[in-house]
């Protein structure tokens, strides 16, 4: 009857050249102790809240602004990016119906306008934040989660 130096467990069979619970060699001739965990021993196991994916984040907010941010529970931001992107299409499109879209002049005239400019690039800002904002808040949920402080996480807006 032998212990095994490594784990400790106790082995019946003097004839075995490894140990059945550990697979310590008994051939060695020096005993090398596992390194100790230099945290510690962890306390809590993986995290109870699945982990969110930034660029699944990122990709839904590439087709719908605003639709990242509701993939990581920030109901709120998500809302106000759908509702300021759809109402910026929405003026574009009020700018853009009575243009004869054959007329040349017309269309310079319409794209050199002022409002058409400010409502063009404003939804494209919208568009383009909204997909590294939600590339983000997905990066800060799986740290909180990780931390488990999704409370504080959800306060925010």
């Amino acid at each position: 009857m032998m212990v095994c130096p490594n784990c400790g467990k106790t082995v019946t069979d003097d004839t075995m050249q490894f140990c059945p619970a550990c697979g310590f060699s008994f051939n060695q001739q020096t005993y090398q102790p596992k390194a100790p965990n230099q945290y510690g021993p962890q306390p809590y196991g993986p995290p109870a809240y699945p982990r969110k994916s930034g660029v699944i984040a990122l990709i839904l907010s590439l087709f719908i602004p605003g639709l990242g941010q509701l993939y990581v529970n920030k109901i709120l931001r998500g809302v106000v990016y759908l509702v300021l992107y759809f109402g910026l299409s929405a003026a574009s499109l009020a700018l853009t119906m009575n243009v004869d879209y054959t007329d040349i002049n017309a269309l310079n005239n319409l794209i050199s306008s002022p409002p058409f400019i400010v409502v063009s690039l404003a939804s494209v800002g919208i568009w383009m934040f909204s997909m590294f904002d939600a590339y983000r808040l997905a990066k800060k949920y799986n740290e909180a989660s990780m931390r488990n402080d999704l409370a504080r996480f959800k306060k925010d807006f």
